[in-house]
């Protein structure tokens, strides 16, 4: 499975909470905080690309997760 991971940011500050955008499907399957993300990660068998983190996830805001949760 294929997904691109993303950190929802409240203006300059970061929530802590992430989620999973599987690209061919074009929908949100897993949206959580980051220990369960990371939780739900490992029960998936995803890993991160090599030398990634979550830390480097793709930054959004709540207003583009919400516009993208809507067209699901």
């Amino acid at each position: 499975m294929v997904v691109e991971i993303y950190k929802i940011c409240d203006g300059e500050e970061d929530t802590n909470i992430f989620f999973a955008f599987q690209t061919i499907t074009m929908r949100v399957i897993r949206i959580a905080r980051k220990d369960r993300f990371e939780q739900w990660m490992l029960e998936q068998g995803l890993t991160l690309e090599r030398g990634w983190n979550l830390v480097d996830a793709f930054e959004t805001s709540i207003e583009d997760y919400n516009e993208i949760y809507r067209q699901n």
